[in-house]
């Protein structure tokens, strides 16, 4: 199977999340693999690959989730983690949760089942 690419820099940060989360999913569903370069945090949770750059220089890489886990490496950058990360690492501490929630309802649905 052959695989378009395309890069977006910065074009989605004044698109309403709905439209993004819909953009993101017809690039998934269309085998498109897409490069987001963006200072907005909280588009790296509708990828699945993660690289922070820092002057030119890879500070670390990976599965999404694993590299926003890192949340003393991102904040020596100045980087801060996504808000629904940031409360699931919090409640997971406080051994209410067991997994990080990327989304509100998700969060809601697990906190009052």
């Amino acid at each position: 199977m052959e695989y378009k690419k395309i890069i977006f820099f910065n074009i989605l940060n004044n698109i309403d999340e709905k439209e993004v989360k819909e953009l993101f999913q017809y690039l998934k569903d269309n085998n498109i693999v897409f490069i987001n370069i963006t200072n907005n945090v909280e588009l790296a949770l509708l990828t699945s690959y993660l690289i922070i750059y820092d002057n030119s220089k890879i500070i670390t890489e990976g599965n999404t989730l694993d590299v926003l886990q890192e949340e003393k490496l991102l904040k020596r950058f100045g980087l801060s983690l996504p808000f629904m990360v940031e409360l699931s690492l919090l409640l997971k501490d406080y051994n209410l949760v067991d997994k990080i929630y990327l989304d509100k309802e998700s969060l809601v649905d697990y906190l009052w089942k």
